[in-house]
């Protein structure tokens, strides 16, 4: 662990209302997110933006360390990303790695009358 690692935090427009169990599992999306980065990525600076633009929140985090691209076989290393994307199927959205850079984009939607699935 890089115990130099800035880590920056910036928004964009006004932060949406959110649920307690929404706020959750956005928190431990973040959480794992910003832990895997430190831990694998030898990243030394971290961006992590946060937008609202109409009906839809765009959690984007950015870094200056090693790509990471998840396949399948990331997926039965532990429990991380399983429980990233998981979490993100219950709030409904979109998590995107981008190939080009070492972004990650996380979209939610900030309407509608299901914010939590529940099972």
């Amino acid at each position: 662990l890089n115990q130099s690692t800035s880590i920056i935090f910036s928004k964009v427009g006004k932060a949406p209302t959110l649920d307690n169990e929404r706020k959750y599992l956005l928190f431990r999306i973040l959480q794992e997110l910003l832990s895997n980065i430190l831990k694998h990525s030898k990243a030394n600076s971290v961006e992590v933006l946060f937008e609202n633009i109409d009906t839809l929140s765009i959690l984007r985090i950015a870094h200056n360390g090693e790509k990471f691209q998840p396949v399948n076989e990331d997926f039965q290393k532990g429990y991380g990303l399983s429980n990233i994307i998981e979490n993100t199927k219950l709030l409904s959205g979109k998590l995107h790695f981008e190939s080009e850079n070492s972004n990650v984009i996380l979209k939610l939607p900030t309407t509608g009358s299901s914010y939590v699935k529940h099972h």
